[in-house]
């Protein structure tokens, strides 16, 4: 083997291995191309690919073949574990709305999402939305390709000591999910519980009213009046989460890359 082919397939192989990361980003982090057609995230994982190219001095290519496959896995993991870190501050939006929604009677309306490939209720495309507008709105899509392109830097590749060690934060940020979701929806759960007591209530002194036939009306109506009050305070929640993904990037870096 010569000289010219032994240094492509090296160079070949360190760019497969720099795509695998860039790639498990972009599957797992639902930023502005979520909805990008599939040809489209192809050549943006290339394109990020050749820009990163080279960055990482002390980068280990294996020889061989299972070697090459076992780090080819381990790098696409790695970018899927910094995609998730973006991915499960969405999911708090997504949990407060599947908790907001039958509660507002809208948990029957449901949508298909061409992005998931299921249907989902209004609510939960809504705010799923919102979150992402507002990661795109304060730089959050930046600090991830700040975060990508120098990791190759702090972890080049093949250089993950201690893949395993990245779990712990990762079962901690989705543990988070569940109470950050239900925390920003505890306004909204703690009104419409006040409405439906009120309408009990109600429909218990006077039951020729029949108050719980026009009650799904005046549950929805002051649930919706209700979101449009504490909307700056969701947004605000999610700012707060959002703000801490650069943190959480440095500490997943540092678990994955400590000594064994």
């Amino acid at each position: 083997m010569t000289f010219l082919e032994t240094w492509l397939q090296s160079e070949g192989s360190l760019f497969a291995l720099e795509c695998a990361r860039v790639a498990g980003l972009i599957v797992a982090a639902p930023l502005a191309w979520l909805n990008a057609p599939v040809r489209v995230r192809g050549a943006l994982v290339l394109m990020l690919g050749f820009v990163v190219h080279g960055t990482s001095s002390s980068a280990l290519v294996p020889r061989s073949l299972i070697e090459l496959a076992w780090v080819f896995v381990s790098e696409f993991t790695l970018g899927i574990a910094m995609g998730l870190v973006v991915r499960f501050v969405v999911a708090m939006a997504e949990v407060a709305a599947e908790t907001i929604a039958p509660m507002l009677g809208l948990g029957v309306a449901h949508i298909f999402d061409v992005t998931s490939h299921s249907s989902q209720n209004i609510m939960s495309t809504l705010l799923r939305n919102v979150s992402i507008l507002l990661a795109l709105a304060t730089g959050v899509h930046r600090v991830l390709l700040q975060a990508l392109l120098g990791g190759f830097r702090v972890i080049p590749v093949g250089g993950m000591t201690a893949p395993a060690n990245g779990l712990k934060l990762i079962c901690e940020l989705s543990s988070n999910v569940l109470f950050v979701g239900v925390r920003l929806a505890l306004p909204m759960i703690a009104v419409l519980f006040i409405v439906q007591v009120t309408l009990a209530f109600v429909s218990r002194a006077a039951p020729q009213l029949q108050v719980f036939s026009v009650g799904f009306a005046i549950a929805t109506a002051i649930g919706i009046f209700t979101l449009i009050l504490i909307f700056p305070d969701l947004t605000r929640g999610l700012l707060v989460e959002f703000s801490q993904v650069s943190s959480h990037l440095e500490r997943l870096f540092s678990d994955v890359g400590a000594p064994r």
